[in-house]
């Protein structure tokens, strides 16, 4: 896989989902303070971050790497906390 790779980003997308529908579904959408919400917003805020560092071509190399691995670190959160 390239150094600069979208494919990466699947764990960080994949655990905004499960941030999303733990929020929707077990807490009823009834706090913006709950962690599930905040945590959603945490991976808004990454993707962004990620996609502005790639179109103004800053990102350093193996900077996806370490964008996927905060993702699968997430996903792993997220399916504990989906779980609990």
């Amino acid at each position: 896989m390239a150094q600069n790779s979208s494919a990466y980003l699947i764990p960080l997308i994949m655990a905004f989902l499960v941030f999303a529908a733990r929020f929707y579904a077990r807490e009823n959408a009834v706090s913006k303070t709950s962690p599930a919400f905040l945590l959603a917003l945490l991976m808004v805020a990454l993707l962004v971050a990620y996609m502005t560092l790639s179109v103004t071509a800053s990102l350093i190399p193996y900077a996806s790497l370490g964008f996927g691995i905060a993702g699968v670190l997430f996903l792993a959160l997220a399916v504990f906390m989906f779980l609990s």
